[in-house]
Order: C-alpha cells, then structure tokens, then sequence
C-alpha cells in the first residue's frame, strides 16, 4: 500500500522494546503465492522493483543499518519481510520510497530531530506520529498530505505533499476537481 509505513522513527527509550516487537510480528508474515491462503507477502510486481528493493537494503547494510530480520537473500519473485535497525541518513530508504516488505527503523532523542529526519525528502504522502504529549504539534509540522495521529495516515480526501502528487481525490472537495465549471452569464 503506497501509505504503508516505510520509516519509522522511535524514541531511544522504547527503540528495543519496539524492535523486538515489529521483529516478531514481521517473522510471522509468509511469502508465497496467491493461491496459498497461509501467504501474506506476495511475489514483487517486477523484476525491476524487486532490485530496487533489494538494492535499497544493501544500502542501508553497506552504510552500517543492522540486519534483525531478512537481509539481501531472497527467492527469486520475492523480497522477504526485513527489519532494519540504526539506519542512517545517508541510506537511499531515508529519502527514496522503497515500497516492498521493508520496514526501516531509527531512534532519535528530540522532536526537532525527529520531524526534521522524517520531513528529509522530496515525498510526503502519508506520515504517523503515536504518542501522548505533543502528537498535535507534532503532526503539524510534518510535510505530508496526510498525516495520523495515533493510527495509520489516509483520509479523505487523499492528498499528497511534495512529490507525491498533485490535486486529490475523495470527499467532495476532491470530486470537485473532475468537474467543469460552467458559467451562463
């Protein structure tokens, strides 16, 4: 799904806690195909999608991210689930959109630090922020068309930020775009 979270940024206070937990729930995840109803990781749309993928994790390896789950091997078709840990800024995943089974996972201390991290991209379609104090604030000051506080992003209307889209669509707001203003004077 293209709001699927891709980056997520923890507090260092939970970052093991919360990275043995997103570990265990993605171990649990199965590729396969289609048919196969224990399957919920299918195969990658293309060849092209798949290196991309994988070449984004080796990246991220190459520039010091641990591996907790998956890696660079994978089956031919498939990418499967992987968990990266201390990703670093300068990791394609950290401003490029990797959309395969990937979850990206880095600490921080500070909000500014935070929200600066996570507005570092030419994207911004979708962003979450969890928590309890400040989420409001916080929320506002992401660069993306949609943001969740305290659950996943996607409304409606859907709309974008950056480059992640022009106009939107849903509610009537966005069906107000496809029309054509007439005007008998």
């Amino acid at each position: 799904m293209c709001t699927a979270a891709e980056r997520i940024y923890v507090h260092e206070s939970i970052k093991e806690e919360f990275e043995n937990q997103v570990t265990n729930i993605a171990s649990q995840y199965q590729i396969g195909t289609w048919d196969d109803p224990n399957t919920n990781v299918f195969p990658i749309i293309n060849d092209k999608q798949r290196t991309n993928i994988i070449s984004h994790i080796q990246d991220a390896i190459d520039k010091g991210a641990k591996v907790l789950l998956g890696g660079t091997e994978h089956p031919e078709h498939f990418v499967k689930p992987t968990v990266l840990t201390n990703v670093p800024e300068s990791a394609i995943m950290e401003s490029e959109e990797t959309f395969g089974p990937v979850i990206s996972i880095s600490s921080f201390n500070s909000v500014e630090e935070v929200v600066e991290r996570a507005n570092n991209s030419r994207y911004g379609l979708g962003a979450s922020v969890y928590g309890n104090a400040n989420v409001n604030e916080i929320a506002q000051q992401l660069e993306a068309g949609m943001v969740g506080v305290n659950k996943p992003a996607g409304a409606s209307p859907w709309v974008g930020a950056k480059q992640s889209g022009f106009g939107f669509h849903g509610s009537v707001d966005g069906h107000r775009q496809f029309t054509q203003v007439k005007v008998i004077n």
